[in-house]
């Protein structure tokens, strides 16, 4: 069973490398993980790095170590996709969208 913390840290770093590997693309530049590491610590959503929520941190952040070294692109990062398979979807009115059409 995954906590709170661990899900935030997952959610963190996968939207930290999506924008990391987004950033480097616009720039023509190479995806290079030591920086991408850099970037994840630097996206440290806790405060304090102490207790429980810095020890799921580093789970995660040694599972993105592990995929870093996969070369993979970011959008196939598996926790990434767990993490947001918890979002439900949004149901919408016939109609409802078209309130904001000019």
């Amino acid at each position: 069973m995954n906590s709170h913390w661990r899900n935030a840290a997952r959610s963190r770093i996968a939207d930290t490398l999506l924008e990391y590997e987004a950033q480097q693309a616009c720039l023509c530049e190479p995806f290079n993980s030591a920086d991408a590491l850099k970037k994840i610590s630097a996206a440290y959503p806790f405060g304090d790095r102490k207790w429980h929520p810095y020890k799921q941190w580093l789970k995660e952040v040694a599972l993105a170590r592990k995929f870093l070294k996969t070369n993979r692109p970011a959008i196939e990062f598996q926790q990434w996709a767990t993490s947001q398979a918890k979002m439900r979807s949004v149901k919408v009115s016939p109609g409802q969208l078209t309130l904001i059409d000019p």
